[in-house]
């Protein structure tokens, strides 16, 4: 919770505030797949269960929202390749 609050908010913040700014979009969508790896296999194994809270919005939300974002951003060519792979680094 503290991850999300005091270092992804602001970017969400930032992306609602600047929307022609596509990387910090995708910045918001990479932090989605991130949750998808945290909520889907490092926190059951802590926990060692099959469902934590957070899964389901991981699986069913970020992960289809993240993945039409990206192919929407980079269908027209808006971002190339290269930027995408850079911020996926950085991510």
């Amino acid at each position: 919770m503290v991850v999300n609050v005091v270092l992804v908010y602001p970017f969400y913040m930032a992306a609602i505030i600047f929307p022609d700014a596509i990387w910090l979009g995708l910045v918001t969508m990479y932090f989605g797949f991130s949750q998808i790896l945290m909520h889907g296999i490092v926190m059951n194994r802590k926990l060692k269960s099959f469902y934590n809270p957070g899964l389901a919005a991981s699986i069913f939300l970020h992960g289809p929202i993240g993945v039409y974002y990206t192919w929407y951003v980079t269908k027209p060519m808006i971002l190339r390749v290269p930027g995408i792979i850079l911020l996926a680094l950085l991510q």
